[in-house]
């Protein structure tokens, strides 16, 4: 939205569930929860183009609320499927996720978006991964749908572009990790860990690959993909899905180090084994849902579909929207967005603040902890 109300052309409406803590000139705040299909409408009068960014379920205890998973990821897409259409909005871009075609169970080098395979979501097991690639589906084949007749409505805001289509265009995106100054769900939350002197160890081969992408680099491509679905450039983008990311594949720990450090934070040397840890993932996963149904609520400090995308290769091109979309990712510092984290009261807690965590457990004994966790959780597999 910031970097709709930068361009000085458009006036931007943002919903959402939770309003901002800071307003923004010339963006109109909106708030309201995507299951609602009524409010979902109400925000969409008016508008040219539509970006379906809200999800749910990607990491911590949200990852365990499976029936909200279904109810934002899927039936929070069809309330803004249908209200496009009944509010004559010509263009919907959507965000989805590498989760779509990324489940863990195999490594992916440079895959592009033909040979890349979507995720049968009747078969996986990971909600979140199930419903983005449902969600993109039900995109795709809304593309050229019949817009009902809009004319009624009131006239548009003076200033925006207006791309008069009587058929819905629609696109897909898949972002890769998100980060940057002001990111909420990885950054903040590996550095409240951090914080509290959990982030111990990192794990798997070092060797392993993935992709990240900038937020600021994410606006560009969702206004590129905007742009690719309007008359002006034929629909180049309708119908179509594209990889985006900062273009750079890099080792996930290599990747936070530097963000972490920046925020002044020391990096852990000790590395555990991949099996290790994604055994300890299945162990917390189950130890919080049981917690959840005695009514304690509890958020597993990691699961199975995040140490697979910490641990395993799978990164893609993004030769299709630098060709169709003129999609051009920058490059940006990773120690100076760590800075801007410490500035912003992300750095290191003072002594008086976190007693307990001056705890330091000797690395015979944190292994010898972990290994039980592992065979604990391999037996109650196995039997």
């Amino acid at each position: 939205m910031h970097k709709l109300a930068e361009e000085g052309r458009y006036q931007a409406v943002l919903f959402d569930i939770r309003p901002p803590a800071e307003q923004t000139p010339g963006v109109q705040v909106v708030t309201g929860d995507v299951r609602d299909e009524d409010a979902v409408r109400a925000a969409c009068q008016g508008c040219d183009v539509v970006f379906h960014v809200a999800s749910f379920g990607m990491t911590g205890d949200e990852a365990l609320d499976r029936q909200r998973v279904y109810q934002v990821n899927v039936q929070g897409t069809q309330n803004v499927l249908r209200a496009c259409q009944a509010q004559g909005v010509g263009r919907l871009v959507y965000v989805s996720s590498y989760n779509a075609v990324f489940d863990g169970s195999h490594p992916i080098y440079g895959a592009d978006e033909q040979s890349a395979r979507v995720i049968d979501y009747t078969q996986t097991s990971c909600p979140y991964t199930a419903t983005k690639a449902q969600a993109e589906q039900m995109v795709l084949g809304a593309d050229r749908a019949q817009l009902q007749d809009a004319s009624a409505s009131p006239p548009r805001s003076e200033g925006c572009e207006i791309f008069e289509a009587r058929l819905l265009r629609t696109c897909v995106i898949r972002p890769a990790g998100i980060y940057g100054p002001g990111e909420q769900r990885h950054t903040m939350r590996i550095l409240r860990l951090k914080r509290l002197g959990i982030v111990r160890f990192t794990f798997g081969d070092p060797g392993s690959l993935v992709d990240f992408i900038h937020c600021d680099n994410l606006c560009q491509g969702m206004i590129k993909a905007a742009e690719g679905l309007s008359e002006e450039k034929n629909a180049i983008a309708g119908g179509q899905v594209y990889f985006m990311s900062d273009g750079s594949p890099v080792n996930n720990f290599k990747h936070w180090q530097g963000i972490v450090t920046g925020a002044g934070y020391s990096w852990p040397n000790l590395r555990l084994p991949f099996l290790l840890v994604y055994y300890a993932g299945a162990f917390m996963e189950l130890a919080c849902l049981a917690a959840r149904l005695a009514g304690i609520p509890l958020t597993p400090l990691l699961s199975r579909t995040e140490v697979n995308k910490c641990g395993v290769t799978h990164y893609f091109k993004i030769d299709k929207a630098r060709k169709e979309l003129g999609y051009d990712p920058q490059s940006y510092d990773l120690v100076e967005i760590g800075a801007w984290y410490k500035e912003h009261g992300y750095g290191p807690a003072a002594e008086s603040e976190l007693q307990w965590s001056r705890l330091r457990l000797p690395r015979p004994l944190l292994l010898c902890l972990v290994v039980l966790v592992a065979v604990a959780v391999a037996i109650f597999c196995l039997f």
